[in-house]
């Protein structure tokens, strides 16, 4: 019921995400947090710091979420730092030592969440980053290298990060570009699938739903313009789209608010307000003011926050209001799924 658990200072602004992992083995989530230095801090639950990464490693500013990665046999998963001067950047998980980096390879600043799947099943976690300058970079590691797998090139990002589905045994990945279109390249390749022509910006980061009832993932785009595109994965074309009609910044969370087994979007906007988006018709069906709140940047987070077996939605606002809703519906209903700012784990929907 809003008790302080810690709080702690950064000697810097801190412009990225938190990213949560079990970093000390201790089977209790802690805590890694990047800054606009490139200073990267693992802190426990306690708000105490587990390590520092080193000062000379020269990420300059990380603008994006880490990701976390299992790239030893320690148990322990590692940290995966989207930087603006080193590519992406590997530092151990239990002591903050760099691994490795991806400078060499990398052209521009990685200003997305890093996408971490296997992109061509063979057991190992494979990393996707894209840069400003559209370059989209695949690779893997194994025994503390690092390695391309592939390269292509896309039109510039405006940090909206990539997401994988996997459809009728293709793995794609989809990137909404800035004004050029959303793109579709095979993930095992990175050679272009599709191309939807749509020339808008994107903030939010595209999302694998089921959009129209057929059981099958297709991947909903929310423009910065707060129009609604859903694409059938395979082919790009459009299934349905809606105009919102305000600007909308954050990724939106997916649950099932009314209960026709398709994941509805939980939007928040620009103008300080809660939206619920039915998946099936395209339209908002409960809007909410948040009293004293501007605009949202951050995703909403589903969770039941006051153990009362019900889904709440927490939402933070740019000018600090942070507030808590009740959508009536328990935790068995659906799946509660916990979106980042501009994007989440490997497919933006963990």
């Amino acid at each position: 019921e809003g008790k302080k658990i810690f709080e702690a200072e950064a000697s810097d602004r801190i412009l990225a995400p938190p990213v949560f992992g079990d970093l000390s083995g201790d089977g209790i989530a802690d805590l890694v947090v990047a800054s606009n230095s490139g200073l990267v801090v693992a802190m426990n639950g306690k708000g105490q710091p587990l390590w520092k990464s080193e000062g000379n490693l020269d990420l300059g500013p990380v603008l994006n979420r880490p990701a976390l990665a299992q790239l030893n046999e320690d148990s322990i998963p590692d940290v995966i730092v989207p930087s603006s001067n080193r590519g992406l950047v590997a530092l151990d998980g239990a002591r903050g030592w760099k691994i490795w980096d991806t400078a060499e390879m990398t052209r521009g600043k990685v200003i997305t969440s890093p996408l971490v799947a296997d992109i061509n099943d063979d057991g190992l976690a494979d990393m996707v980053s894209v840069t400003d300058a559209g370059q989209v970079l695949a690779v893997t590691s194994q025994n503390g290298k690092v390695w391309q797998i592939w390269e292509s090139q896309v039109p510039p990002i405006y940090y909206a990060s990539p997401t994988m589905v996997k459809v009728d045994g293709k793995a794609i990945i989809v990137l909404a570009t800035d004004g050029q279109g959303i793109v579709a390249l095979h993930a095992d390749t990175g050679r272009f699938f599709w191309t939807a022509d749509i020339r808008k910006r994107f903030f939010a980061s595209p999302m694998p739903a089921d959009g129209n009832g057929d059981g099958v993932d297709d991947i909903v785009a929310v423009a910065e313009n707060g129009d609604i595109h859903v694409l059938n994965s395979l082919t790009g074309e459009e299934i349905w789209s809606s105009a919102l009609g305000i600007s909308v910044q954050a990724t939106p969370a997916l649950f099932d608010v009314n209960g026709d087994d398709l994941p509805d979007l939980v939007l928040l906007d620009s103008a300080g307000n809660i939206q619920v988006v039915d998946m099936a018709r395209g339209r908002s069906v409960l809007a909410i003011k948040v009293s004293g709140a501007d605009a949202f940047l951050a995703s909403p987070v589903l969770g039941d926050v006051n153990n009362d077996s019900l889904i709440e939605i927490v939402a933070a606002s740019q000018n600090g209001v942070v507030a808590a809703y009740g959508l009536n519906r328990t935790t068995d209903e659906s799946t509660a799924v916990w979106p980042m700012f501009l994007c989440n784990d490997a497919h933006c929907r963990n």
